[in-house]
């Protein structure tokens, strides 16, 4: 009997806020406001699309495979040059591991 009650208890909250409920205010949409929103969260239409996509950028690659390709590039190479030491007399030229020669 109690389970009855709590059961109807809820019925009756749940129809209340039911009717409170403006339903009228509720935006329309088009059918093809709705299609284009029912595409929009499909996940299996939006892997199509991107397996879509990843075949036109694919096709681009292939077709660029053909293609004459430029490319530049550059390097700068600087070597100090190797410090010499003077004691009295005597000059000794080291090596860039501070050796020397």
């Amino acid at each position: 009997m109690n389970k009855n009650l709590m059961m109807i208890m809820i019925f009756l909250l749940i129809s209340a806020t039911l009717m409170a409920t403006d339903f009228t205010a509720l935006p329309t949409i088009g059918l093809e406001q709705a299609r284009a929103l029912a595409l929009e969260q499909n996940p299996g239409y939006q892997a199509s699309q991107a397996s879509l996509e990843a075949a036109k950028w694919n096709r681009q690659a292939a077709l660029s495979a053909f293609l004459p390709s430029l490319s530049f590039g550059a390097s700068l190479l600087y070597v100090d040059p190797a410090p010499t030491l003077q004691a009295g007399n005597q000059s000794t030229t080291l090596n860039n591991d501070y050796r020397s020669l």
